[in-house]
């Protein structure tokens, strides 16, 4: 019986999956190519989010490493007003609200997410939030998932996770929790439904 559903953020609380939209936006402000930024922002994002820089480290050591000049209030700006909710997911938590305990479970880094988790009010929303940034490590390490159970004293099979990629999905599956990939909203509910789950 399903007591506990755990949403990813990007991709799935958020409309935009990934940071590719992202990183074309800072390609086109800085003039450089997509397949020479992107290496150089990925070695570095998943160092933040495991939360061993932080946005200011990140921003330099990405500058340093391709040699640009850049605005921190202008490329922070930018990833502030990439986070677009989509609103039959929110709709939908805020509907199951009370009737099951309802997480967010993301991979993401400690200022962007931060600032998103009080411009959404998302601690008033969720009974608990937890982020690799929290335990240093990101999906689909097991060791984020059995760390997210502990700390909300939730059993794996009375879990269902949500998340737009299938590697944590496989992950969340082989600790016993409900994995279900996320395409679109309907076939969310759908397989929501197939767990018993009051949609």
């Amino acid at each position: 019986m399903i007591k506990a559903i755990a949403f990813d953020f990007g991709g799935v609380i958020t409309k935009i999956g990934g940071l590719k939209e992202l990183r074309e936006e800072y390609c086109k402000l800085f003039g450089i190519p997509y397949d020479v930024l992107t290496p150089v922002f990925r070695k570095n994002w998943y160092l933040w989010r495991d939360d061993k820089l932080n946005e200011t480290q990140f921003w330099e050591n990405i500058s340093k490493e391709l040699g640009f000049d850049y605005n921190f209030e202008q490329v922070k700006a930018i990833m502030r007003a990439y986070h677009i909710l989509n609103k039959d997911v929110m709709s939908f938590v805020k509907q199951i609200k009370g009737k099951y305990k309802i997480y967010i479970l993301s991979n993401h880094v400690r200022e962007w997410f931060g600032d998103a988790i009080k411009r959404f009010g998302f601690e008033e929303l969720f009974d608990g939030i937890f982020t690799s940034y929290d335990v240093k490590v990101s999906k689909p390490e097991k060791e984020i998932y059995l760390k997210f159970l502990e700390r909300f004293g939730i059993k794996g099979e009375e879990c269902a996770f949500i998340d737009d990629r299938q590697e944590n999905v496989k992950a969340a599956d082989e600790l016993g929790i409900k994995g279900i990939m996320f395409t679109n909203f309907e076939q969310m509910k759908s397989d929501l439904k197939k767990l018993d789950v009051e949609v």
